[in-house]
């Protein structure tokens, strides 16, 4: 997943991060299981760690 963080992002506690405008590439899975040709669940993993340092809120 790509992209530019250009707007403020509200974080799970309520606060928010600002938009940094700093560029990001993490690694972003996506796991499905389907049932007669449909989503039944959805799973998503992505490296929050890299997620964090693009916002401007990770070590």
């Amino acid at each position: 997943m790509r992209g530019r963080v250009t707007r403020p992002v509200r974080l799970p506690d309520g606060t928010e991060a600002a938009g940094t405008g700093r560029t990001f590439d993490v690694a972003f899975t996506t796991v499905c299981r389907w049932q007669a040709g449909a989503i039944v669940e959805q799973y998503e993993f992505i490296d929050q760690e890299s997620l964090r340092r693009a916002l401007g809120i990770g070590s």
